[in-house]
């Protein structure tokens, strides 16, 4: 009754020109004003949690219908608002009661939730001047995320492309993720003759009505057979475009079903519909076809869209032209969902799901997992789930189905419930910066972990530096707990670094701080952000000054004010990739008193940072044959050939023409795409950069020039800075797996030239932990390398590093790490090798020396 009336007046109100803003209890109904809505604005319907899920602040999930829905409120409801999270729904233009024109997923209904995006994010108001978090209050919004409800995940990746907003989060539920899967061309499960009976014997009992044209391997049609048959009446629609797979000029079928022997399959050699969205291009009915299937078509029909109305029409409709700049406009982290039994398509390796995952992962996404940890899907209901490291590589032409059917969520709860379990854990996820590959748990589940947290400035010569401290449940040692600053990536504007915010369970205390110039939850950092320059290093130098205890912060405290049992005197610093370049020229460059370095997988110097040598693809290591060692190292830098640099302007980037035929082809090396991007311009080697300069005439207008080259990496390589260490008292130990995240050379050069860099200059340097704090920590086995020792061939490098099987390894090494150099500071015992892990509980002259000191400092007081 309370729906009825609430519609009753709704209506009402829009006939009398009034503007409708109602709250009850737990949801609130307003409208966005909208370019593309008219008078009336685009309807919201806002879900409202009786707490926020950290505290007072509660993220907020748009939820974007599927199909070619025009309406979103009241369809489909993510039970969310149960785990303090908001929900907002609402209606495209012309759908429900907003205003406008529906243009069939266009540019209107971009601009739409463009703007709901915008007024999520508090930056424009409702038709009534009210910010989001004047609505909502006492909440505030932690973070915005896009659930895109199987076609809705094409227009949320489609905005995320064309608009710079402040998206955290993406989630898709099943989504088509090519123009041929949102018009079903592989295949409905709805042309199966009997969705319960497996037909064929290939164990999935609803693929039977797939088209068996496709091929999923490649996500190509035969279109060999392709044909028209105006007269043909099925499913609703009069003429179709079909393969006429029995030849005989024309669509066959039988009371609807296309199986015409009736073995419950529809065989290979009975016909198939391709099916289309019809639509109004300038004002005239269209039938829009997949690009594939329109370019196919020799014949020519009226109603069907021309290729150019067709390319133009797919080109804002569908997420495949999209994943790059939705990550480059938006620092999206995205989940992809996938069931064993989609919602609608038939084909059983479900090639839409893993072609929306690895074209995010291929754009290079920070972060992309298929389905959402386990730990989180319990907390929806007890069950076994699959548990997907993120970023992982997924290849389905190496798979067989029941091997994909492992990594694909089972139909023991609704769908509606396992996107729930998404969106919460993107929601945390982000709040906690946490991108582990994989959890151990569900990141909150009260206010225990946000009363571990701390956060205050740091004064600066170029303002206050933003920092966060993480508590432990727990110090390691008895009332003294050691100090870990992760230092963040530079290459773009980062939030707080968190990825080890988990060492926190073995008894530290997590630091990160912002970049001046960035800003996250709430909290900003004074300054203009440089990509690791000199603002940036000097942000890293003042909060290595406060963890030591030698600077207070903007309220004068210091550490040991704001944490009773931190440990000054046990202060190291994690880095992973590039992020131990900054770190190591801010040691470098300032008399600090840290302790100890921990570069894991650094990079050193220009062509291996920006993967001169090779890099990684879908999985696989793409190697540049022309890098030879030892001919081609040294500690300063390493020389492949460049002497057949070119460059391909169709993909945008350089090349090695080794079979000289003037092209890009199989048998040249192709340099990487994503590389560094410093000032709004990819940045390759200073090596690669000089000799493209040399054999091409037009210089792309996206890659640093020679000169610009020159100044970028002079403050961005670590080989300028190990000379500034001579003398300097910290300890360095260099973490590195087999395979490396990045580099795939065999003799791994970065790891040798810091290695080399370090102890020249008379630094203790450790490659890799004590065997006894790998095995304690990450359960495995490992080859020792005792301190201050290298292989003697470093061709045989990969012997002594650790077995890189997924990200959660790197990162349980990269806390043996920690905690080994940690226990080396508080026991002072640098020693080669270790005999196990070091004793750190409290004994008789540990108790004896703590006594003395007190005496000593209560005398000294009076």
């Amino acid at each position: 009754m309370k729906k009825i009336f609430s519609c009753i007046l709704c209506f009402a109100l829009l006939c009398s020109g009034c503007i409708v803003y109602e709250k009850k209890e737990d949801t609130i109904y307003t409208f966005i004003p909208s370019e593309v809505a008219g008078s009336k604005g685009i309807a919201v319907k806002i879900f409202l949690p009786k707490v926020g899920r950290y505290l007072n602040k509660a993220p907020l999930a748009i939820y974007i219908p599927g199909g070619n829905s025009r309406k979103g409120i009241d369809t489909n409801y993510i039970p969310v608002v149960e785990h303090g999270i908001v929900l907002l729904q609402f209606d495209f233009p012309g759908g429900g009661a907003s205003g406008g024109v529906y243009d069939d997923r266009g540019m209107n209904c971009i601009k739409a939730l463009r703007d709901v995006i915008l007024f999520a994010e508090g930056k424009i108001r409702d038709v009534n001047g009210k910010s989001i978090n004047e609505l909502i209050k006492p909440l505030k919004v932690a973070n915005v995320g896009l659930v895109g409800w199987s076609n809705g995940g094409n227009i949320a990746t489609v905005v995320c492309s064309l608009f710079s907003l402040n998206v955290s989060w993406l989630v898709t539920y099943e989504s088509p993720s090519k123009d041929i899967y949102i018009v079903v061309e592989p295949g409905g499960i709805k042309y199966d003759p009997n969705v319960a009976i497996d037909a064929d014997g290939n164990g999935i009992p609803w693929d039977d009505g797939r088209n068996l044209h496709f091929s999923a391997y490649d996500e190509k049609t035969n279109y060999e057979n392709i044909s028209w048959d105006g007269n043909a009446f099925f499913d609703r629609w009069k003429g179709w475009i079909y393969l006429d797979n029995n030849k005989n000029g024309k669509f066959d079928f039988v009371d609807g079903s296309l199986d015409l022997n009736g073995n419950g399959v529809v065989d290979k050699y009975e016909d198939y519909p391709i099916a289309c969205l019809i639509t109004k291009i300038n004002g005239v009915e269209k039938r829009i076809y997949s690009i594939p299937a329109r370019k196919s078509m020799i014949f020519s029909i009226a109603e069907i869209a021309t290729l150019n109305e067709t390319i133009n029409f797919w080109k804002i409709r569908s997420m495949e032209y999209h994943y790059r700049e939705a990550i480059r406009k938006n620092d999206l982290a995205v989940m992809i969902f996938g069931s064993v039994m989609d919602h609608v398509q038939a084909n059983p390796f479900h090639p839409h799901i893993f072609s929306a995952y690895n074209g995010f992962l291929n754009a290079g996404v920070k972060f992309v997992r298929l389905n959402p940890d386990k730990c989180y899907v319990e907390l929806i209901a007890k069950g076994d789930y699959p548990d997907n490291d993120a970023n992982i590589a997924i290849d389905i032409k190496s798979m067989s189905i029941e091997e994909i059917n492992n990594l694909l969520e089972p139909e023991l709860l609704k769908d509606e419930e396992y996107i729930a379990a998404c969106v919460i854990e993107m929601c945390d996820r982000v709040f906690f910066n946490n991108f582990s590959p994989n959890l151990d748990g569900v990141l909150t589940k009260s206010e225990e972990n946000i009363n571990n947290e701390i956060y205050t400035y740091i004064p600066s010569e170029i303002g206050n530096i933003a920092i966060k401290m993480i508590k432990p449940e727990k110090p390691r040692y008895i009332l003294k707990a050691p100090i870990i600053i992760e230092v963040g990536g530079f290459v773009s504007p980062t939030p707080f670094s968190e990825s080890i915010r988990d060492i926190t369970n073995y008894g530290f205390i997590h630091i990160s701080f912002l970049y001046p110039g960035c800003s996250f939850n709430g909290y900003k950092s004074d300054g203009t952000f440089d990509y690791g320059g000199y603002n940036c290093t000097l942000a890293l130098k003042q909060v290595i000054l406060f963890a030591t205890g030698e600077i207070e912060d903007v309220n004068g405290q210091k550490i040991n004010d704001l944490i009773k049992f931190a440990m000054p005197n046990n202060v190291g610093l994690y880095t992973f990739s590039h992020t131990g370049i900054i770190a190591t020229k801010c040691l470098a460059l300032y008399d600090l008193k840290a302790k100890y370095f921990i570069g894991h997988e650094n990079p050193t110097c220009s062509a291996i940072i920006a993967f001169d040598l090779g890099y990684f693809k879908d999985g696989k290591p793409v190697i540049n044959p022309t890098y030879d060692y030892p001919v081609d190292y040294s500690d300063e830098n390493v020389y492949p050939d460049y002497s057949k640099a070119k460059f391909d302007y169709s993909k945008n980037i350089p090349y090695l023409d080794l079979n000289g035929n003037g092209f890009l082809d199989g048998n040249d090396f192709p340099f990487k795409e994503n590389v560094p991007t410093f000032f709004g311009k990819r940045c390759y080697s200073v090596a690669l950069t000089e000799a493209l300069n040399k054999s091409i005439t037009a210089w792309p207008s996206d890659i640093a020039t020679p000169e610009e080259v020159k100044r970028i990496w002079a403050e961005r390589e670590t080989i300028p800075y190990y000379k500034f260490f001579k003398g300097k008292d910290i300890k360095v130990m260099l973490v590195f797996g087999q395979p490396d995240h990045a580099q795939p050379s065999i003799d791994k050069p970065h790891i040798h030239q810091a290695y080399n860099g370090f102890r020249k200059n008379g630094i203790w340097v450790r490659l890799n932990p004590d065997a006894s704090y790998v095995k304690y920590i990450a359960k495995i086995n490992v080859n020792e390398m005792p301190a201050n020792h290298e292989p003697n061939n470093w061709l045989n490098i990969g012997k002594y590093a650790y077995n890189a099987t997924s990200p959660h390894i790197r990162k349980l090494v990269g806390f043996s790490a920690i905690c080994e150099m940690a226990d080396r500071v508080y026991k002072n015992n640098w020693n080669d090798d270790l005999n196990g892990i070091l004793d750190t509980k409290l004994n008789l002259f540990f108790l004896l020396e703590i006594f003395f000191n007190w005496l000593r400092t209560l005398f000294h007081h009076f």
